[in-house]
């Protein structure tokens, strides 16, 4: 068990004795600078500074009754018992306390007062059972009446400014009769109630807006209202559905529920008054169970109280205070022991859940240090720590255990900026300066003086001689960085200036030589720092909450109102999103130690973070696919393991620099190389993923890896890095690729280069764009004519290459007839004809055989024709006499095979055309005894038996030939001569019959 660290105790005359309510006790949302108590018995309230300073006494006209701080903790409201009429609101700012008349009428006594979680929105109950809202931005007051006819006892704001307010409706006027509860629902207009529901419970108090699991689904974020219900009950309604809802109900040996509260995702923290605490869950399969149950005091508790978060609560008896994680697998737990006597009743807790507070019946209050605040900041490499409320300790991410050097603050910043050897401590609009002393052996920092800037200050950011201050209210003011102590005001004032023009800026990110911005409009810009001039680099389309900046490698990255993460290059003047990250980012950290100046890479790697994950990403501004921005890797797991929702500070080298409670750790990421024994090759897979391919190669040297040389070698193709590639593939054994790379090793020209590692990367269409960016467009032409796409071709040989539109026709021509598209290829050959510009007999001739064949197949046979006997191309005449043929057009297939020299075919077409006599002509000069045959049947079919008997007798048919002098030509004598001297058999049968 840790003891908490007591940081400041407060006496005061508030005594609980003289009254039966308890002291009022709060700190101020998000800056946490003043902790208020107030007493509802004493005519002031007392101030004190997280320093342990007290601050002021505000005297009332009356004593307090409640305290209600606005969201941003600018505005203190308070009221007093007995006068609802009016509200008193203290600023912190001017230290004043101003009279808010409400109403007139009689309201009776205040029993509730809270501001709106989004909006500077006052809600006021009152045991009349009216409400008033009073709008701050609208001086508008808001009067709810007539829904409740009791006090309303309890009340609630959720996320999204619904109210609900809660009353006890009795039967009857006697005190002993059965109650129920009434609760309303109201919007922030509060002129009607969105719904009401009454509920048979008595007392009701603690009404909290919750995400449960009780509820599945619905329209609302915070889907449930939870109350305690008389003393010892938990109720969970279901905001979705009037008739559902959810009853803990507890021993009575544990006592009254004291407080309650939500955590994690639908759990819930009981704190009794026996000393009990109590996890139960709102888990469907979890509901109607104690998940933890544990006995915190002997005799009893008295208050419980929850960090803003959830993640912490402090619980406190009469003179201990003990602090314990809600986390149910990490029950670490502090405790502090306070005088006898003290009698503790009240806890409040800081914004950041840094500093608790317990005040006693007594008047005596305790401050205690519950964990170190996550406060730091870094410049590149370096990063500077909160250690301590009021003591920096600034050192490498590399080697955090061994600081370089101590700042000693006398203030508790709320900002802080490192710069190459100063650093600053701002408050509110003060802002305290310190510079690394060059004569310390421990690297100690002296003050170099203070500086009030006429405006709260949001950030800060240095150089080596230059502060830019951001203001809250939009402004942005720079001077130069003295570095004399003594006239250290006076050199401010000196250089001293407000950026003028600017209009909407919403955040800043300072370099070297620029200041780069972004606006509520979306815009992303930068101011050149000398010349106090500025420009729009890219205008997004959502306003931009945070911005980052790498200029060496000429990055912006910044984070939108919508969540989403973009990268902006400057020197290529493209903006990506970053792909994959998942959940609400909270910031990005460039790599400052392996960049491209370092490693020889093109790669610069930066990690985006969240409440549950660190995505590595890595962007490569040249290759063959333009600028790259890949997801290298989402180490969720490792989000984990790093305590959730602690700060990271710089990335540095693939270490984070991650700040919890003070401790300073650097761990590094998965993705990058472990450097372990036996590693070596699924290190060299990870410098792949991070396109540090140099490093991966002397590793694969290292390890005589040859493999992956291979692969490095095309990602170098990729990238662009010609000589890594060249000595890469040289070591695998690709000795082609090497050849092909030397060609290109001394292209300038990033256009033409990348077009050409497209292409050896087989990426041709990627090539012709290259190529044409890089206005070579015979280039683009030559690739465009490889893939075949003609139609680009010829569209940029009409613009770039005049004398290449006729072949570049030719071929689309070409390609359409094998197609099938004639009517395109007939149009693209007679446009290629006629842009010829310089005479080339073999192209004419091409173009004239392609229109001969098409003309011929669409059915204009005499420019077809024509075109054959122009060319006198025997090929030509065959092919087209195919043509013919399959279009019937026999005769006329008949003389172009004839005039190819293809006499058999042209035999066969006189004879399907009837032409017999040049098919005879054709046949008695060729050897085919099929259209000898053929052609004797025909003589024979018209009676000219004796020229059917010669072509018979040609053929070697000498069956028919018998056949024929007997029947026809009665030559018996012929007849058998032929048998004779044949031996056929079916001729001797024919001469016997």
């Amino acid at each position: 068990m840790n003891a908490l660290k007591a940081h400041f105790q407060f006496t005061s005359d508030f005594l609980r004795e003289k009254s039966k309510e308890d002291l009022l006790l709060q700190w101020q949302p998000v800056q946490a600078n003043y902790l208020v108590i107030g007493s509802p018995i004493e005519n002031r309230m007392l101030l004190y500074d997280r320093s342990h300073q007290k601050m002021t006494e505000v005297t009332l006209p009356a004593p307090c009754a409640h305290l209600a701080w606005n969201r941003h903790g600018m505005l203190l409201a308070l009221v007093c018992p007995q006068n609802g009429a009016q509200v008193y609101l203290w600023s912190p700012v001017n230290h004043r306390l101003a009279n808010q008349e409400l109403d007139t009428w009689d309201s009776g006594a205040v029993t509730w007062m809270g501001w709106s979680v989004i909006a500077d929105i006052l809600a006021i109950a009152y045991s009349t059972g009216n409400v008033i809202l009073l709008d701050k931005a609208s001086d508008k007051r808001t009067v709810v009446r007539g829904h409740h006819s009791g006090p309303v006892m309890a009340a609630a704001w959720s996320e999204d400014s619904l109210l609900a307010t809660c009353s006890v409706v009795r039967s009857s006027a006697k005190e002993n009769t059965s109650a129920s509860s009434r609760f309303v629902f109201v919007t922030v207009a509060g002129d009607t109630a969105l719904s009401a529901r009454e509920c048979s419970y008595g007392k009701v108090e603690g009404i909290q807006f919750a995400t449960s699991k009780f509820v599945q689904g619905g329209q609302r974020e915070q889907n449930t209202l939870s109350c305690i219900a008389n003393e010892n009950t938990l109720v969970l309604f279901n905001l979705e559905d009037d008739t559902r809802s959810l009853q803990y109900s507890f021993k009575a040996e544990y006592g009254k529920i004291i407080q309650y509260s939500w955590f994690g995702d639908g759990y819930i923290l009981l704190s009794f008054q026996k000393g009990v605490l109590i996890w139960v869950s709102s888990h469907p399969d979890e509901q109607g169970k104690e998940l933890q149950h544990l006995k915190i005091f002997a005799d009893k508790a008295t208050d419980m109280c929850a960090t803003g978060d959830g993640a912490r609560f402090g619980i406190c008896s009469s003179n201990v205070l003990k602090v314990f994680q809600t986390d149910l697998a990490k029950m670490r737990q502090k405790e502090a022991l306070v005088g006898e006597g003290s009698d503790l009743q009240k806890l409040a807790w800081t914004s950041d859940g840094s500093l608790i507070a317990a005040v006693g019946g007594n008047g005596q209050g305790f401050v205690f240090l519950a964990k170190i605040p996550e406060t730091g900041c870094a410049w590149r490499d370096r990063v500077a720590v909160m250690i301590a409320l009021d003591t920096f300790q600034v050192a490498e991410i590399k080697n955090p255990q061994e600081p370089l050097g101590v700042i000693s603050c006398n203030i508790e910043p709320t900002v802080v900026a490192l710069g190459p050897d100063s650093f600053v401590a701002a408050i509110n609009n003060l802002a305290i300066f310190y510079l690394a002393d060059s004569d310390s052996e421990n690297g100690a920092y002296i003050t170099l003086g203070r500086y009030e800037y006429l405006g709260i200050i949001r950030s800060v950011s240095l150089t080596w001689n230059l502060v830019v201050v951001f203001l809250t209210d939009g402004r942005i003011v720079t001077h130069q960085l003295p570095r004399d102590n003594e006239s250290f005001v006076a050199n401010i004032e000196k250089t001293i200036s407000t950026i003028g023009g600017l209009q909407g800026v919403s955040c800043v990110a300072l370099a070297d030589r620029n200041l780069y911005f972004g606006t509520s409009n979306g815009a992303i810009g930068f101011l050149s720092l000398p010349h106090q001039r500025h420009e729009l680099a890219v205008q997004h389309t959502a306003e931009i909450v945070s911005v980052f900046v790498k200029e060496q490698d000429a990055l912006v990255a910044f984070i939108d109102s919508a969540n989403e993460v973009m990268l902006y290059c400057v020197t290529g003047d493209v903006c990506l999103k970053v792909p994959g990250f998942s959940g609400r980012p909270m910031g990005i950290l460039f790599d400052w130690v392996d960049g491209p100046q370092q490693t020889g890479d093109f790669a610069s790697t930066f990690v985006v973070y969240g409440e549950s994950a660190i995505q590595v990403n890595v962007f490569v501004q040249h290759s063959i696919f333009g600028g790259i921005l890949e997801k290298v890797d989402d180490t969720t797991g490792e989000r984990e393991m790093i305590t959730k929702n602690s700060a990271l500070l710089g990335f540095s080298g693939g270490k984070v620099a991650e700040l919890s409670n003070g401790l300073l750790i650097a761990r590094t990421l998965k993705i990058f190389p472990q450097n372990q024994p036996g590693q070596t090759a699924v290190d060299v897979e990870k410098l792949i993923k991070l396109h540090r391919f140099h490093e991966a190669a002397r590793l694969c040297r290292k390890g005589k890896l040859t493999m992956q040389l291979q692969q490095i070698g095309q990602r170098c193709v990729q990238e662009l890095d010609i000589e890594l590639a060249i000595s890469a593939y040289r070591e695998y054994g690709a000795a082609d690729k090497v050849l092909l790379l030397e060609r290109y090793r001394n292209v300038e020209h990033l256009p033409s280069l990348a077009g050409h590692m497209a292409l050896i990367d087989d990426k041709p269409q990627l090539a012709c764009e290259w190529f044409l960016r890089a206005s070579d467009h015979t280039a683009a032409l030559d690739t465009y004519t490889d893939l075949m796409e003609w139609e680009k071709a010829i569209a940029l040989a009409e613009t770039h290459a005049p004398d290449k539109i006729s072949y570049a026709r030719q071929q689309h021509a070409a390609q359409l007839e094998l197609l099938g598209d004639n009517g395109g290829a007939l149009v693209n050959y007679e446009k290629a004809l006629a842009a010829l510009q310089i005479s080339d007999s073999m192209f004419e001739r091409t173009c004239k055989i392609g229109i001969a064949k098409i003309s011929i197949r669409m059915g204009d046979l005499p420019k077809g024709l024509a075109l054959c006997r122009e060319l006198r191309d025997p090929l030509l005449n065959e092919e087209c006499a195919g043509i013919l043929e399959e279009g019937r057009h026999f005769k006329d297939a008949a003389r172009m095979y004839r005039d190819s020299g293809n006499l058999q075919k042209a035999a066969a077409m006189f004879l399907r055309a009837k032409e017999w006599k040049q098919a005879e002509e054709i046949i008695e000069k060729t050897d085919s005894m099929p259209l000898r045959v053929q052609l004797a049947k025909v003589k024979e079919t018209a009676g000219d038996f004796n020229g059917a008997v010669r072509l018979y007798e040609a053929a070697g048919e000498n069956d028919a030939v018998v056949r024929l002098l007997l029947e026809s030509l009665n030559r018996t004598d012929l007849a058998i001569e032929v048998v004779d001297r044949t031996r056929s058999q079916e001729g001797a049968k024919m001469v016997a019959a």
